[in-house]
């Protein structure tokens, strides 16, 4: 008897996020049709007035309202300012962190983006909404970052030691001999392999690119 070939199991794929935003965009403009419109009384400095909500009449979005908004929210329109700075400055920052990556001469943390002392799309963005400087509240953030810092490190420092003592205690530890090659360690020594040239270049350039980026960012 001829064996039946097997099937193929369809595996879900998280789409992009360029797909999840256009979803998300859909499923605004259709609510548009039934929740009521309304807002916010401001300032003369364009403040939200707390208590002075009220209902304005209801603008419906339809299909070419769907098409046009991923362009009206890069270049903006006669209403609304539009985020083509940051888009594009994300673009650059993001090409050039993968340009470090791809060199293997940083390993990323979570740390200073939690604490965003000097984010520029965290606190930069969030500033410029608000009309205030990217500095206002910097002793603060440094101050958590300082804490969180520490934390991390200490987190770290001691799930190592435990790793050291018995690796298959490690949450990737099925994935230890692929490890080994990408980060250039001996198995037989367990030492990581110098760093090089090209390496240490590209560790000097991505500080001083962060170092003139916050200069700039942050008035003195």
């Amino acid at each position: 008897m001829q064996a039946q070939p097997e099937k193929k199991r369809h595996r879900f794929k998280m789409p992009s996020a360029f797909t999840i935003l256009f979803i998300i965009i859909i499923i605004i403009a259709v609510l548009s049709w039934f929740i009521p419109a309304g807002k916010y009384s401001t300032d003369s400095s364009g403040n939200l007035i707390a208590n002075t909500y009220h209902t304005v009449k209801s603008n419906p979005q339809g299909l070419w309202d769907v098409v046009m908004s991923p362009v009206y929210g890069m270049v903006g329109d006669k209403n609304t300012d539009g985020a083509i700075s940051v888009s594009l400055f994300i673009l650059v920052i993001g090409g050039f962190l993968g340009v470090v990556n791809k060199t293997k001469a940083l390993v990323g943390t979570s740390v200073g983006n939690m604490a965003s002392t000097v984010n520029p799309f965290a606190t930069g963005v969030a500033s410029q909404t608000l009309g205030i400087s990217p500095g206002d509240g910097l002793v603060s953030r440094i101050i958590f970052f300082v804490i969180v810092d520490v934390i991390a490190i200490a987190f770290v420092m001691r799930y190592a030691t435990k790793i050291q003592k018995d690796p298959t205690k490690s949450y990737v530890y099925a994935q230890r001999e692929e490890d080994w090659k990408s980060f250039n360690i001996d198995e037989r020594t367990n030492d990581v392999e110098p760093m090089t040239g090209r390496q240490k270049a590209v560790i000097w350039l991505f500080m001083a690119a962060f170092v003139i980026m916050i200069i700039g960012l942050v008035p003195c």
